[in-house]
């Protein structure tokens, strides 16, 4: 997996979300070295039954765009919540312009992350519009500043390019400076008519940077691209083939002030997920999905002078999943789902292997109650059960409006 470079995931991920906040942007102190929460062998399963989003959810409206909140938060294990939340608010000021307030919860394979941005949008006339808007917290110098541009924009399309200056006040702090300046791109957009070939996409790239503390001369290098699409393709009338592609590959060295000293530690990630449903839509409205699964998650930390503090782990899944919407009246519906596969999780610390039991067979499944508050807006209830021995799976809610 660490083969997966940026290339591939630019050229494959065309994301059931885009939205204004690169993904793959650094988080200065906010972001660990390794990765700072736990993904055992359940982890992925369960995240898909919380984040995953059906298809009919949003037939009839893939704009990512939107004026649009969502939230999801489920168990993963014992003690710890998977979240992904969304929130994106457009208000007009005049006839030409827009400010926006943008709000993601998310995760990569270093750090779960909460971001926030205010920006304004400018027509420009022909489909287009310029964008700015500014990220951050009360610290001046972990303040981030994007410039972009809106195209093709119209009832079936938008394609938006972003350009961040990743912590663009950093003069005003006297703990680091960047010996490489850290800047990021994003690229997200959509398109497609009802009952034509349709997609999105949302691609993050944090450009090459070099942070370094002045107390301790020590440098944190990293590189990272995020990517995510989704692509539907109509087979007859009612049936829909759902493509779907998430990944990520990371590059981080630590080390001293003298370039000539070994890495304190180097670490290289990479994470690759590929979804492939059949959705059958049905008058009565009981539609149906049926697919398939696959996932790579490739972690390997090195510690050149300290080799029993290095960290290999290799996270594999494959299997299948079910999906049905049950209607009960114009306000409830049953959405019976089922998520199982084969995993192989192996982790070596040091070179010696740490899972007595590295390959099984892992699922869940549930009946979750959605309740319609208004024709935009829905609250989804799940309480879900393992496959793989008799136990309570977690719990997990969804909201989500569109306005």
């Amino acid at each position: 997996m660490r083969s997966l470079s940026p290339v591939l995931l630019l050229a494959l991920a065309p994301a059931a979300e885009a939205q204004f906040l690169n993904r793959a942007l650094w988080l200065g102190e906010n972001e660990s070295f390794r990765r700072d929460f736990r993904q055992g062998e359940e982890y992925f399963i369960d995240r898909a039954g919380y984040v995953d989003q059906a298809p009919w959810w949003r037939a009839g409206d893939l704009d990512p765009f939107r004026n649009r909140a969502s939230f999801a938060a489920g168990s993963v294990n014992s003690r710890d919540l998977t979240l992904e939340s969304s929130l994106q608010v457009g208000v007009p000021l005049g006839a030409s312009s827009r400010f926006r307030a943008q709000h993601i919860g998310s995760e990569h394979q270093s750090a779960q992350y909460q971001r926030f941005g205010v920006g304004f949008e400018h027509d420009l006339g022909a489909s287009s519009a310029l964008l700015f808007q500014l990220e951050g917290d009360v610290a001046k110098e972990r303040a981030d500043a994007s410039f972009g541009l809106e195209y093709a924009r119209g009832e079936r399309s938008a394609h938006r390019v972003l350009f961040t200056l990743v912590d663009w006040s950093d003069g005003k702090t006297d703990v680091f400076r960047y010996d490489s300046k850290p800047y990021g791109l994003m690229f997200a957009g959509w398109s497609g008519a009802p009952g034509e070939v349709q997609f999105t996409y949302d691609i993050g790239v944090q450009l090459p940077l070099e942070e370094r503390q002045l107390a301790t001369e020590a440098v944190v290098e990293l590189t990272r691209v995020v990517g995510a699409g989704e692509v539907r393709v109509p087979l007859t009338a009612r049936d829909w083939l759902v493509a779907s592609l998430d990944g990520e590959w990371t590059s981080k060295e630590n080390r001293t002030a003298d370039p000539a000293d070994a890495a304190l530690e180097s670490g290289d990630i990479a994470r690759a997920r590929v979804r492939l449903d059949w959705w059958r839509q049905r008058d009565s409205g009981r539609d149906t999905l049926l697919g398939l699964f696959w996932y790579d998650v490739d972690e390997d930390f090195v510690r050149p002078n300290d080799p029993a503090a290095s960290l290999w782990t290799r996270n594999q899944g494959v299997g299948v999943t079910a999906r049905m919407r049950l209607p009960l009246n114009e306000r409830w519906t049953l959405e019976p789902y089922l998520i199982a596969g084969h995993i192989d999780l192996t982790e070596r610390a040091g070179g010696v292997e740490q899972n007595t039991d590295p390959e099984r067979f892992q699922g869940k499944w549930g009946v979750p109650a959605l309740l319609q508050l208004s024709p935009s807006a829905f609250l989804r209830i799940d309480l879900s059960l393992q496959l793989d021995e008799p136990a309570f799976a977690g719990g997990g809610v969804q909201l989500q409006v569109s306005f």
